[in-house]
Formats: C-alpha cells, sequence, structure tokens
C-alpha cells in the first residue's frame, strides 16, 4: 500500500520530482521548500540555494483498516500528541476511503472509529480530511503543494516566509533558520530524552498558535519552567498587563512579536483559579 501511494504521487503533474522518502521522526508527510539558485539571488540575506526550510503542514494518512490497528494497539493518542508537538501550525489527518462503507458489516468496530475520530476533534488541533481512495489522496497532497508554492515561489512571499522562521540555535547560541535538519534533530530529541525544559516546550507547544519560534521567545525571556511564567503573572500590576506580558517580549531583528491572541490565552491559562488548584 506505501509502495503504491508513493508511486502515485510521485506520477502526479503537481509532485512530479518533488516527493522524497525519508524517515519521519513523527507524522507521515511534512512541506520542506528548498531554496533555488534564482532564491539565493533574490535578495540580501536570502538562504543558500540547496537549504531546506521547514515548512509548517504536517500530515499523518490512515486507511479505515489502520484506523482499526491504531484502536487495537492505542498507538492514535500518542501519534496525534507528537504532531502537536511538532511546531508545525496546519496538522493534517487524512482518512482514506469512506468509513461507514468500509466498517459496514461491523457495527461495534463503526462506532469505535468514529468515537475516535470524535474524540480527536475535540482533544487535538487536527484538521480531519475524508477522502475515498488513494487518488483523491493524491490530488489533496498536490494541491497543499501548490498552495504552498505559490507563497514562496515569489521574492516577496519568500521574504516574507522568513521572518517568522528564525529559531534559537542549540549550537552557536544565536539564531538560525528553521531548516529541516534542525527541526528532525528537535524533534528526534523531543521523542528521546525528555529533560524538565522540554517537557515545558512540549506543554507550549500543544497549545493553539504556539509553534517552535514562539517557544523560543517565552523560554529566552527567562520563562524557564510553567511556575517561573506563572510566579510572573503575580507580580504584573494590572490584569491588562497580565494579558499582554507575553506580546511585549522583544523579538530578534527581523522577527515577530508573540501574537496577542497568544499572549492572552496563556494568561488566561496560568492565572485560572482551576490551574492554581483554589
Amino acid at each position: 500500500t506505501r509502495r503504491s501511494f508513493l508511486s502515485k504521487l510521485r506520477l502526479n503533474p503537481g509532485l512530479a520530482y518533488r516527493v522524497i522518502t525519508r524517515r519521519l521522526p513523527t507524522g507521515n508527510a511534512v512541506l520542506v521548500a528548498r531554496v533555488t539558485a534564482a532564491g539565493a539571488a533574490a535578495f540580501e540575506g536570502a538562504p543558500p540555494a540547496g537549504t531546506e526550510l521547514m515548512l509548517d503542514t504536517i500530515i499523518e494518512r490512515k486507511t479505515v483498516a489502520d484506523l482499526v490497528d491504531s484502536l487495537n494497539d492505542e498507538r492514535m493518542p500518542e501519534q496525534a500528541y507528537y504532531m502537536a508537538a511538532s511546531g508545525c501550525h496546519l496538522q493534517a489527518f487524512v482518512v482514506e476511503r469512506v468509513v461507514v462503507a468500509t466498517l459496514a458489516s461491523d457495527r461495534g468496530m463503526l462506532a469505535e472509529v468514529n468515537k475516535l475520530l470524535s474524540s480527536l476533534v475535540v482533544t487535538t488541533d487536527l484538521f480531519i480530511q475524508h477522502t475515498r481512495n488513494i487518488e483523491e489522496t493524491t490530488i489533496l497532497y498536490s494541491a497543499v503543494v501548490r498552495q504552498r508554492g505559490r507563497r514562496l515561489g515569489t521574492r516577496d512571499g519568500l521574504a516574507s516566509w522568513l521572518q517568522h522562521q528564525y529559531v534559537k540555535d542549540d549550537t552557536a547560541g544565536g539564531r538560525a533558520l528553521l531548516t529541516y535538519s534542525l527541526w528532525e534533530k528537535r524533534t528526534k530529541l523531543m521523542r528521546g530524552e525528555i529533560l524538565l525544559q522540554q517537557l515545558w516546550a512540549l506543554q507550549l507547544s500543544i497549545l493553539p498558535g504556539v509553534g517552535l519560534v514562539c517557544i523560543d521567545y517565552i523560554i529566552e525571556a527567562g520563562f524557564e519552567t510553567p511556575a517561573s511564567l506563572a510566579a510572573a503573572y503575580t507580580k504584573v500590576p494590572s490584569k491588562e498587563d497580565g494579558k499582554m506580558l507575553l506580546a511585549r517580549i522583544p523579538p530578534p531583528t527581523g522577527g515577530n512579536h508573540i501574537s496577542k491572541k497568544v499572549s492572552e490565552y496563556l494568561n488566561d491559562l496560568y492565572t485560572a483559579k482551576e490551574y492554581a488548584g483554589h
């Protein structure tokens, strides 16, 4: 099934020569933009040709049979968690084949699969897309690639994208582009050795609108644990100052501030009476 799917992807006109097989630390597919020679020469400071920029999309594809297997071995909650923690804002979950028709002879399993899908909608940020067959899934993949390609295929589009893609460089201590290799390294580390700060980063990463760049801003501002952020909220002079605490963190040169929406959300989360246990 995997071989036939990859074959169909590579034959699609919109995906020809763009499908590369790698072992991903999470998800079935991610979007990566490779900078061309024209892109490297488009403006001063552009990444060199060949740089692989990690984009904001991760996809998990499952046939109905895969969903049944996931229920039996309880893999799906873990997979959904690590997709949420990937730093990708668009987390797409593709369900291939019609659930009702495929499980028509097993009403009990049909009910369990529908219960699982409903739970994912409520408890995660997964965008669930149903396709009837492998051909429709291929068309969906091609559409996503074309849409991202239109944005990044121009000088202004590439320059705008790069403003949001700088994260802390773990080796040099400065800032680096979020390349595929850096994303892969961080994700593998997240799934392997778990330290206190990594747990904090994981907790942040599953919140709406919080990705790797935003997490770096928060930790570099001195909020290295949940307790340090909660303590900061107790010291602000007003409720409005608390809502704007993270939005006022100075971004690096060329970067953007944490959005007011995210700043307000975290303030509400860490100052809620229920969270504090009162």
